[in-house]
């Protein structure tokens, strides 16, 4: 095998291996198991709420429990009784119209900013005039039938909007909840 490839297999084994144990180990402290007094600094470049500064080494750090060390036949009792919860959890919209009720939310609020728009260039039209001549008065009265016309699709398209992204974001807390459930029950349709 090749210098490059071989190095690219090590260097990807050896993230794996990296991965893995930050999960194991995410998931001891999660349970309360870490070794008390020792703590971890993890460094940053810039400045946070929690951060520490380090004047030796002029960086900011925070400080993280350390997991117990446990063998991997004590990692593997604890799972049984303690199971991980995934961070990342995969959900699939398909078929479920969430896209759909999600471009319907952003449709109404186009429209109804569009609307929007002509109703207040309609007030400017009526306002701008003195309505010394008939040609001004006709003109602002254009002005005050497109205000007056626009104003209703501007309200309704934003409350459309509304109830859309809103039955959008329903059916997403309805798909995570039920994505959740799926992994501790088997639904049979």
């Amino acid at each position: 095998m090749k210098e490059k490839v071989e190095e690219l297999i090590r260097n990807e084994k050896e993230r794996i291996i990296a991965s893995e144990k930050q999960k194991r180990d995410d998931h001891l402290i999660s349970l309360g198991l870490i070794e008390e007094g020792k703590m971890n600094r993890i460094y940053q470049d810039e400045f946070s709420q929690e951060a520490i500064y380090d004047k030796e080494k002029e960086k900011y750090y925070t400080e993280s429990a350390v997991a117990l060390d446990v063998t991997d036949e004590e990692y593997s009792e604890i799972c049984k009784y303690f199971p991980t919860v995934d961070k990342e959890i995969k959900i699939n919209y398909k078929g479920s119209g969430v896209k759909t009720l999600d471009g319907f939310g952003t449709f109404f609020f186009v429209i109804a900013s569009l609307a929007a728009l002509v109703a207040v260039i309609g007030f400017i039209m009526y306002l701008a005039n003195d309505m010394d001549s008939r040609s001004e008065m006709e003109y602002a009265m254009i002005g005050l039938s497109l205000a007056s016309s626009f104003l209703p699709i501007a309200i309704g398209s934003v409350a459309g909007g509304a109830i859309c992204q809103g039955l959008s974001t329903i059916a997403k807390t309805a798909l995570y909840k039920r994505t959740l459930l799926e992994k501790q029950y088997q639904f049979v349709e």
